[in-house]
């Protein structure tokens, strides 16, 4: 005799909903560290004296380190379950952040960006919460889209500086007028 739960879960619970908001909370958090090297450009290439391509590899790093990050966070949610990814990575993510903000050579930056914000950090936020949201979408039944998109749209609410700030300062050859 299968055992059934005390209260199902019916399509569209409240429950897949609440999850659904969790998972998207949490992505973008953890995903504002694929784009803080992005926002903080100008101000890597005034920190470092690098040029605009040097100023640019700490966010090529970031994304190899998310790369090969999602894959090794992903098999640690397999094993263990997606909480302990998500307890791990949200205080390193902190410690990348703060160590990247008293990083005082540029390769310091880098290995930062890599290894602590983007392998060990942002990448165990992403992949196993859009593996429980793919999880998710089989208990929903008129909404799959939504859940699906709430999924994949954290990009923008994580680089939302970009779009909704006033620089803090004009870009070197801006005319005035």
């Amino acid at each position: 005799m299968p055992i059934t739960p005390k209260r199902p879960r019916t399509p569209d619970s409240s429950y897949a909903w609440w999850r659904l908001a969790a998972s998207l909370a949490l992505s973008t958090i953890g995903g504002v560290g694929l784009w803080s090297a992005v926002v903080v450009l100008p101000t890597i290439q005034a920190e470092f004296a690098v040029g605009r391509g040097g100023a640019s590899l700490p966010f090529t790093a970031t994304m190899v380190g998310f790369a090969i990050g999602g894959v090794l966070m992903g098999r640690v949610a397999d094993r263990l379950g997606i909480m302990f990814p998500l307890i791990l990575g949200a205080p390193i993510l902190g410690l990348g952040f703060l160590a990247a903000a008293f990083a005082t050579s540029y390769w310091q930056f880098v290995l930062v960006q890599a290894l602590l914000i983007g392998m060990l950090g942002s990448a165990a936020t992403f992949g196993p919460l859009v593996a429980d949201v793919s999880l998710l979408v089989r208990e929903v039944a008129w909404h799959r889209g939504v859940h699906r998109g709430g999924a994949a749209t954290t990009s923008p609410a994580q680089s939302g500086r970009r779009y909704w700030s006033a620089p803090s300062r004009p870009s070197a050859g801006a005319h005035h007028t």
